[in-house]
């Protein structure tokens, strides 16, 4: 993986585009099934953008706060939560 701020903001902004679809999909009343789907889309997507968080964390691409755990503890935080 490459330390490319422009691979995280992709991430996000494929995120924030899936998030605005679910407003679309309630406003043009699809089906529960449909939204559903969208919804674990997103859920995928931000656990996905997690990893790559904690691949970059590791590979020092991103800035570290003196007050942050190891990076043992951010892993079992993303797994937690997935």
């Amino acid at each position: 993986m490459k330390c490319d701020q422009k691979l995280y903001l992709d991430r996000v902004h494929k995120i924030a585009g899936q998030v605005a679809a679910l407003e679309t999909m309630f406003a043009d009343k699809r089906s529960a099934q449909e939204i559903v789907q969208q919804m674990i889309a997103v859920r995928a997507s931000l656990s996905s953008l997690a990893t790559f968080v904690v691949q970059a964390e590791i590979q020092g691409c991103l800035p570290t706060s003196e007050s942050a755990g190891p990076v043992s503890q951010l892993v079992e935080s993303v797994f937690k939560v997935s």
